[in-house]
């Protein structure tokens, strides 16, 4: 059977490059009828290894015995795992064609059962690392999570969530308690250096970027703010760097600053390697639950993973957002969370994400303010934010692993003390920190 008889039966559209390149290179290992992966004593014991519920483990197990029953499909979930778990190719997942509940039944959880044929793949990697098989379940419990967010979000089972779920059972997430963590690279105009003397840390921007008077990017709340605009700088010498300070709290400083050199090393900049922190949608972000993640992360990953180097945990997300502190009502969970890091400003940062968080809208302009639901003390807080002119945002983070101590707000601590010759105020003071003029952590 050639792809193009496939696309015509299920009617996918434009196919993409890997699925048209590698056709002949899958068709020797496909047997019709035995697929290994649609055989429902394998899906059943993948789905009891990863503690799928029985709700779920049963609309697979019927999915996986429809796609058996139709060979267009059989053979398309057979060419899918061999892409996925034998060619060793990177793939786009994201740009694979959704097969809709129209074409067949089986279609929305298609690439669920596929993804569940990786799980040998994962386990012999899992067991090659060293790593506990509880840590492998935790972190593919994430499939469950989507095939149920899918059902919340269209009214229906599915699974649509096909480029997250490729890092799991790629080996590019790992799930440590309540936190995920995937290696990437830091992505931001800034640069972050570090005072031999204190281990204090401070953030400078990119030059040529532009920011508003409250040290947010320009084109932040959709550009609908226009007004002080200014333009960062920054001036690299042999002996010394100039630029605006970004404060831990998350926004730019018009002032500027000199620091020496010697004293203060570069230890971040944008293309560095970097462990991004993901917060998935699965139960309380209590402290001690956040706090115990990163603990275990500076000790797990360099000891299981030392193929991923990084500088420094980072993030953006709308629960970064430090406005979340002065809420009223005020969320004590949500609200811990952004003090522990050393916080930025995103180009581009909007609502959306929040909105989509909190109040399932998943389209822009389709917010009606007067109409929101307040079911919850979150809700209700953020709705008389936004009436009193509010903009939540998604803010970035940083948090270098030597500077882990979770609750202390160590960052912003320290701020007074790096920033403690900069009390008189003006636009652009400049102040050199050297070696004589830092403090020591509190």
């Amino acid at each position: 059977m050639s792809l193009d008889q496939i696309n015509q039966r299920l009617r996918l559209g434009c196919l993409p490059e890997d699925w048209t390149q590698r056709w002949p290179a899958s068709e020797p290992a496909f047997i019709s009828g035995g697929v290994f992966f649609l055989q429902p004593t394998y899906l059943r014991h993948a789905c009891d290894t990863i503690r799928m519920d029985a709700e779920i483990t049963g609309l697979l197990l019927d999915a996986a015995q429809r796609i058996a029953a139709e060979p267009t499909l059989e053979r398309l979930a057979s060419h899918c795992h061999y892409l996925l778990f034998e060619s060793g190719l990177e793939l786009n997942v994201r740009q694979w064609p959704q097969i809709s509940r129209e074409i067949h039944a089986a279609g929305p959880l298609f690439y669920a059962v596929v993804y569940l044929s990786g799980l040998p793949s994962i386990q012999r990697l899992y067991r090659q690392r060293g790593i506990a098989e509880s840590v492998m379940i935790h972190t593919l419990s994430d499939l469950e999570l989507w095939i149920r967010e899918h059902k919340r979000r269209n009214g229906a089972w599915g699974f649509s969530n096909l480029g997250w779920m490729h890092n799991h059972f790629r080996e590019k997430l790992i799930a440590l308690g309540r936190l995920q963590f995937i290696p990437g690279k830091f992505g931001s105009p800034f640069h972050f250096y570090r005072d031999v003397r204190s281990g204090k840390v401070v953030g400078l921007a990119e030059g040529g970027c532009l920011f508003r008077d409250d040290g947010q990017f320009a084109n932040a709340d959709y550009g609908t703010i226009r007004k002080g605009y200014w333009a960062s700088r920054l001036e690299m010498g042999d002996r010394q760097i100039t630029g605006n300070p970004i404060s831990p709290w998350g926004v730019v400083e018009r002032r500027e600053i000199t620091l020496a050199r010697d004293a203060w090393p570069e230890i971040l900049r944008s293309g560095d390697p970097t462990m991004t922190v993901h917060i998935p949608a699965s139960g309380p972000m209590t402290p001690k639950a956040c706090g115990d993640s990163f603990r275990e992360a500076v000790s797990f990953l360099p000891r299981h993973f030392p193929d991923w180097p990084f500088r420094a945990f980072t993030c953006i997300s709308w629960l970064l957002d430090p406005q979340l502190e002065a809420m009223d009502p005020r969320p004590a969970n949500l609200a811990a969370f952004p003090p522990e890091w050393y916080l930025h400003p995103v180009d581009g940062a909007t609502e959306r994400q929040a909105l989509e968080r909190v109040f399932d809208i998943f389209e822009e302009g389709t917010f009606n303010l007067a109409a929101a639901p307040m079911r919850t003390s979150l809700q209700r807080g953020i709705i008389a934010f936004m009436r009193r002119g509010g903009h939540l945002r998604s803010t970035g983070g940083v948090l270098f692993p030597e500077d882990l101590d979770w609750g202390k707000s160590v960052y912003r601590k320290s701020w007074k003390g790096v920033i403690g010759c900069f009390a008189v105020s003006g636009l652009r003071q400049q102040c050199s920190l050297s070696r004589s003029q830092s403090h020591r952590r509190p």
